[in-house]
């Protein structure tokens, strides 16, 4: 007679899997998922929330008696996670790419404008020294007349 594993079981057997990549423990969330993504650590930090979501997959499927899952079926659930977070990452990646463009481009309006305000309401230097020569011509010309 052949018993069906207790969730106990079940439960050790999908912590069996090992993560590809475990976080520091600072890290992470009351729930075990990693709680704060670093930019520097890339792939490594999407690793260790793809681990530890699948394995809170696992756990949640293995529940209520059911078969646990295998080890291939982790692993897809794994690669399926992290590729999404991969795509997610590089469109965002992308957005803030496409953001830091726009905003050297509109800095650059912004330059060309102020530069352009900035000539059209600075005082002209020859213009000043040609007022200055004609105050002193129009002062001559008084004393003289």
């Amino acid at each position: 007679a052949q018993t069906l594993p207790t969730t106990t079981q079940q439960t050790n057997q999908s912590q069996a899997v090992t993560p590809f990549y475990t976080p520091e423990p600072s890290l992470r969330g009351a729930n075990g998922i990693q709680t704060q993504l670093s930019y520097a650590s890339g792939s490594a930090a999407m690793a260790a929330a793809c681990s530890s979501l699948s394995q809170n997959i696992a756990d949640v499927v293995g529940q209520d008696g059911a078969a646990p899952l295998t080890s291939l079926q982790i692993h897809f659930i794994q690669n399926m996670i992290h590729e999404t977070l991969e795509e997610f990452r590089t469109a965002c990646h992308q957005d803030i790419l496409n953001l830091q463009v726009e905003m050297i481009r509109q800095f650059y309006i912004q330059l060309t404008e102020i530069h352009g305000l900035i000539e059209k309401y600075s005082v002209n230097e020859s213009l000043v020294e040609e007022i200055e020569r004609l105050r002193e011509e129009n002062r001559q010309l008084k004393a003289n007349y």
